[in-house]
C-alpha cells in the first residue's frame, strides 16, 4: 500500500513537471502566409493579396496571457521597421483583445511611437487578423482596414476575421 502511494506521488510530481515544461517552453514561430488586405464597408472587392511573414517565439504561461516576441513582414514592410529602437515587438496576446503592434523609432534626439495596429491570432498563429490603424491611430468596424491570413480573396479574409474577432457580431 505504501509503495502504491509513493508510486502515485512520484508519477504526480513527474506529470506536473512535464506539464510545466510543455506550457512554459517557448514555441518557435516561423510562418509565411498568403493573406488579403481590404477595407470594411466597401461592397466592391477593393482589396489586394499580401505576403505575411511572422518570425519569433510564442511564450506560454500558466497565470498570464501568452506573449509573442518577434517581427512581422507584410509585403516587404518590416514591423518593427529598420529604424526602430528594438528589432522585435512584444505582444501580450489577450484572449479577446489581441496584441498591440506598437514600437518606437529614434529620430535624432527624439522618439516616435508607431502604432501599426492590433494583431489577433488563433492557436499558435494558424490564422491571423491585423486591424491596421489609420494615420490618426484609430480603427473602427465600419470602414477600418483588415489584414487576414490565410486568405486569397475578400470572402475568405472576412471568414477568417469573423472567426477570430467576432463570431457573434460579424464584420461586413
Amino acid at each position: 500500500m505504501r509503495l502504491v502511494k509513493n508510486m502515485f506521488l512520484f508519477l504526480l510530481i513527474v506529470g506536473i513537471i512535464y506539464f510545466m515544461f510543455v506550457i512554459l517552453t517557448p514555441t518557435a514561430i516561423d510562418t509565411q502566409y498568403e493573406g488579403y488586405v481590404y477595407q470594411l464597408g466597401s461592397n466592391e472587392a477593393n482589396g489586394e493579396k499580401v505576403t505575411i511573414e511572422i518570425k519569433g517565439e510564442l511564450q506560454g504561461s500558466i497565470f498570464t496571457n501568452k506573449q509573442f516576441a518577434g517581427s512581422l513582414t507584410i509585403d516587404g514592410k518590416q514591423i518593427p521597421s529598420h529604424n526602430a529602437v528594438e528589432d522585435t515587438v512584444t505582444l501580450e496576446l489577450e484572449e479577446s483583445l489581441g496584441g498591440l503592434l506598437v514600437y518606437s523609432e529614434q529620430q535624432g534626439r527624439s522618439y516616435n511611437i508607431i502604432q501599426y495596429g492590433e494583431l489577433h491570432q488563433n492557436g499558435e498563429f494558424e490564422e491571423i487578423v491585423i486591424k491596421k490603424f489609420s494615420e490618426d491611430n484609430g480603427w473602427n468596424g465600419e470602414d477600418g482596414m483588415i489584414i487576414a491570413a490565410p486568405a486569397s480573396n475578400k470572402a475568405q479574409a472576412l471568414n477568417v476575421a469573423n472567426d477570430i474577432l467576432s463570431p457573434s457580431n460579424p464584420l461586413e
